[in-house]
């Protein structure tokens, strides 16, 4: 999976970087993998984090947001509900105006992105 974010300014030079996960590195809980100066381990040039993470069947994971941010949840593969709303592999959703992503697993091992954006 590749993901492009913008940067906040122009002119940056173009950068890529990779990072690998182990399953027991991600199951049950949000790992930082992205996010500004001093965070995860992938530097951005955006106000924004990625998390990334696995989630059992009927298992829960919760992300909170700072007032004023939103999220876009990506399920990589498997299927979750996500506030509510059932996705499968390759569906994502908006959820704004929400205190928090609530993910519920589906399928055994789900594995899904979320960025916590400005």
């Amino acid at each position: 999976l590749q993901i492009w974010l913008e940067p906040a300014v122009n002119g940056l030079p173009p950068s890529y970087q990779q990072l690998s996960l182990t399953e027991e590195q991600k199951l049950g809980k949000l790992v930082l993998v992205a996010s500004p100066e001093g965070g995860g381990p992938l530097k951005i040039h955006q106000d924004a984090q990625v998390l990334i993470g696995q989630v059992e069947a009927g298992g829960e994971l919760v992300h909170r947001l700072q007032p004023g941010r939103k999220a876009w949840v990506h399920v990589v593969r498997g299927a979750a509900t996500v506030n509510g709303q059932t996705l499968t592999s390759g569906d994502a959703a908006a959820v704004t105006g929400e205190p928090a992503v609530l993910l519920t697993g589906g399928d055994p091992n789900t594995e899904v992105l979320i960025f916590d954006l400005a």
